[in-house]
C-alpha cells in the first residue's frame, strides 16, 4: 500500500489551525451532526463527485472560503486548496508508475 498523505500529516492540518478556529471547527461539526445539514452536505458533495460535476463542487468550494465561519474557510484553504498540488502530484506520480492501484 501507498500512502499518499500520513494521518499524522492529515491530524497536524488541524493541529495547526489557531485555538480559535480549532474550536469553530468543533462546533461547526457538532452543529452540522444534531441538525442533519452535515449529512445533506455529504451527500450533495459526494453525488456531484459521483456526476463528475467539477463545477458543482467548485461551487461548494467557494461557498465554503467565504464563509463567515472561520472553520469553513479554514478547511477551504488549507485542507482543501492547500494540500492540492501536493496531492495531484502524487497521485500522477504513482498512476505513472504502472502499479496497480485502487483510488
Amino acid at each position: 500500500m501507498v500512502e499518499i498523505e500520513s494521518v499524522d500529516e492529515q491530524l497536524r492540518l488541524f493541529d495547526e489551525a489557531p485555538p480559535a478556529v480549532q474550536l469553530d471547527y468543533l462546533r461547526h461539526t457538532v452543529e452540522a451532526i444534531e441538525s442533519g445539514n452535515g449529512r445533506a452536505e455529504i451527500e450533495q458533495l459526494v453525488a456531484a463527485w459521483e456526476r463528475g460535476d467539477a463545477a458543482a463542487m467548485e461551487r461548494f468550494l467557494e461557498q465554503m472560503a467565504r464563509s463567515d465561519r472561520a472553520a469553513q474557510r479554514f478547511v477551504a484553504e488549507r485542507v482543501i486548496r492547500g494540500r492540492h498540488t501536493k496531492m495531484v502530484g502524487a497521485i500522477e506520480s504513482y498512476a505513472a508508475s504502472g502499479r496497480l492501484h485502487l483510488v
